[in-house]
Parts: C-alpha cells; sequence; structure tokens
C-alpha cells in the first residue's frame, strides 16, 4: 500500500490529474482520461508521470469521461493507496 503524503489537483479538465508525494523521494500521478483510472508510481523521482510505473489502471467510467472529482478518484484506489 503507497501512503500518499500530499496531494494536489493540478487539472480539473479532461483529463483530471493529481500529483502527490510519497516518502522522502517519491511521488504519485493520477490521470483520470476516457474513463480509465491511472496511477503512476516511482519510489526516487518526484516526477512519476515521466519516470513512474503504472500501478493501477482500471476502466471507470464512460469512452468519454475525463472529469472526476478527488474524493471519487479515491474510492477505487484505496486498494493501492491510502491518503493522509
Amino acid at each position: 500500500m503507497i501512503e500518499v503524503k500530499q496531494l494536489q489537483m493540478i487539472s480539473e479538465d479532461r483529463p483530471t490529474q493529481w500529483q502527490g508525494v510519497v516518502g522522502g523521494e517519491g511521488s504519485v500521478y493520477i490521470r483520470y482520461r476516457g474513463g480509465e483510472l491511472q496511477v503512476y508510481f516511482s519510489e526516487t523521482s518526484r516526477d512519476a508521470s515521466k519516470h513512474g510505473s503504472l500501478i493501477f489502471n482500471r476502466k471507470v467510467g464512460g469512452r468519454y469521461d475525463g472529469q472526476m472529482n478527488t474524493g471519487d478518484m479515491k474510492t477505487p484506489l484505496s486498494e493501492v493507496c491510502s491518503f493522509g
């Protein structure tokens, strides 16, 4: 389980995107686009969108969905992330 210490929405529009801090050096990048919720994780980089590995990819919405609020995003991710 990845403990996300700081989470910030970086885009409310399509795709909705978040960045978070994990541990001392790590990060997560979360994106909701085309109905797919994805999480990229890096233990050693503050830019998981470029240097992270895809650890979660699930279809949770329709083909043209691209916006999601933070509360709705956290529910399906509860199996891989905790948000503190």
